[in-house]
C-alpha cells in the first residue's frame, strides 16, 4: 500500500467526520460543537500521520491514538444524545461506525497474537517490506520477526 488514502478505516474515519460536521451545522453550543469536531477530526489525522511517519512503531502509537479518539468522540456523542444537541438515530449511527472504526485495527493483538485487521494479508506485507528496508529483524512490543531469506 503506497498512499493513506488507500486505507479503509481511513475513509470510513474521514467519512464519519464530514457527516458528524454536517450533522452539527445548526448546532449553537459552539464550545460542545468544537470539541466533538477535534475528536471526530483527530480520528483520520492520526491514522494518516502514523502512516507518513514510515516507521511501524510511529504507525502503531498513532492507530492508538485515534483508537483513544474514537473512544472520545463516542463519549461525547452519548451527551450530545442525551442533551438533545443531536437526534438519538444519528447518534446510534456514529456511535455503531466509531465503534467498528476501533475494531478496525491492522495490529495483532499483544496478548492473543491474533489480528483483529479484516485483510491480514496487507499487514504481512507491510511488516515485510519493512523488514526488506531496514534489516532481517523487527520488534513491535515483546513480539520479534524475523525474516530469512
Amino acid at each position: 500500500m503506497d498512499a493513506f488514502e488507500k486505507l479503509e478505516v481511513w475513509k470510513r474515519s474521514c467519512r464519519l467526520c464530514v457527516d458528524l460536521y454536517k450533522a452539527l451545522n445548526g448546532c449553537k453550543d459552539f464550545g460542545f460543537k468544537d470539541q466533538i469536531a477535534r475528536s471526530a477530526l483527530s480520528v483520520p489525522s492520526n491514522i494518516a500521520e502514523g502512516y507518513e511517519r514510515n516507521s511501524v512503531n510511529e504507525y502503531a502509537r498513532f492507530l492508538k491514538i485515534a483508537k483513544g479518539s474514537c473512544g472520545e468522540l463516542r463519549t461525547e456523542l452519548y451527551i450530545a444524545k442525551e442533551t438533545g444537541l443531536l437526534d438519538q438515530e444519528s447518534v446510534n449511527a456514529f456511535i455503531t461506525e466509531a465503534l467498528e472504526l476501533s475494531k478496525n485495527d491492522p495490529w495483532p493483538d499483544p496478548k492473543t497474537g491474533s489480528s483483529r485487521l479484516e485483510n491480514y494479508f496487507l499487514y504481512l506485507v507491510t511488516c515485510i517490506l519493512y523488514l526488506l528496508s531496514m534489516g532481517d529483524r523487527l520488534t513491535v512490543g515483546q513480539q520479534t520477526l524475523t525474516l530469512f531469506i
